[in-house]
């Protein structure tokens, strides 16, 4: 075979190269065209969110700390629940695409490592996740701002305080399930009675069953702004979930990165509008 054919059949075979944080492109066919460029448009996604994310917590982090006082209890509430909301924003942005299921898999490890080997290894919403809860566990058990309840109560914090407290004590349920089943648990179902929190969202943390989730996840929708937000939560979850079912003997290409990918020099053609459709509506559909 003449050298020039051989130069080719390697570059064919390799597909892709990555280099300088950023995906490079080879002399490659269409549909390794295509990815490449659904690369660049993941990794500039996650550029975009993570340096909003960084900008967020520097300017978080630049107050001094005040675990008694109200007024930063309440700020470091919000500022975790906007954190944790963008976050997952960007996770769900993923049904929102018809990426190939390389590309959809190799982003969604970018946020949560099902295997991780070590904290190292941990998926970035997974840090980040861990990050949170730390704080708020060190709130619910420290802050005098939360009186004997120790919880943000209506009567000390505005109305979404108690909804964002609950939302950052789920994240942590699973890496912290003893203390939160003999302490925290416990805590939140008297608070249930007295109405400070709805008994569907105790409901939801506790479910035992698709049966029992179900039941929470339609109390919660009864239950109104900004407790129904958790519905949508679940739903978003849900299709997640069936979409990584459906790409789970897909590759998983090398790590993306934070890095901005910079402006696509490939024009790639779409492909026909009946094998477009996003993932969202995919999972919708089963």
């Amino acid at each position: 075979m003449p050298y020039s054919r051989v130069v080719l059949a390697i570059i064919l075979a390799v597909g892709f190269i990555v280099a300088g944080g950023r995906w490079a492109v080879a002399a490659l066919p269409g549909e390794h065209l295509l990815q490449e460029r659904q690369l660049c448009e993941a990794q500039d996604l996650l550029h975009e969110t993570v340096t909003t994310l960084e900008a967020l917590g520097k300017e978080f982090s630049e107050r001094p700390e005040k675990l008694d006082d109200p007024a930063w209890v309440q700020s470091a509430l919000t500022h975790m629940a906007l954190a944790d909301e963008m976050a997952r924003d960007a996770l769900y942005a993923s049904l929102e695409h018809s990426w190939e299921p390389e590309v959809f898999n190799t982003y969604v490890r970018f946020f949560i490592n099902p295997h991780p080997e070590g904290e190292a290894d941990l998926g970035y919403l997974q840090r980040l996740d861990r990050e949170h809860y730390a704080l708020l566990k060190r709130i619910l058990t420290e802050s005098e701002a939360l009186g004997a309840r120790g919880w943000p109560t209506l009567s000390a914090f505005d109305t979404l305080a108690s909804y964002q407290a609950f939302v950052l004590a789920r994240r942590g349920y699973p890496t912290d399930r003893d203390w939160q089943e003999s302490t925290l648990i416990p805590r939140l179902k008297r608070l249930a009675e007295t109405g400070e929190i709805p008994a569907a969202a105790v409901a939801w943390l506790t479910a035992n069953s698709p049966e029992d989730l179900a039941a929470a996840v339609e109390g919660l929708g009864a239950a109104g702004a900004p407790w129904s937000k958790l519905v949508e939560q679940a739903e978003h979850a849900s299709q997640l979930l069936s979409a990584l079912r459906k790409t789970a003997d897909a590759d998983i290409l090398p790590p993306l990165t934070h890095e901005r990918c910079g402006p696509e020099a490939i024009m790639v053609e779409a492909p026909p509008d009946a094998a477009n459709a996003t993932r969202a509506e995919n999972a919708t559909r089963q």
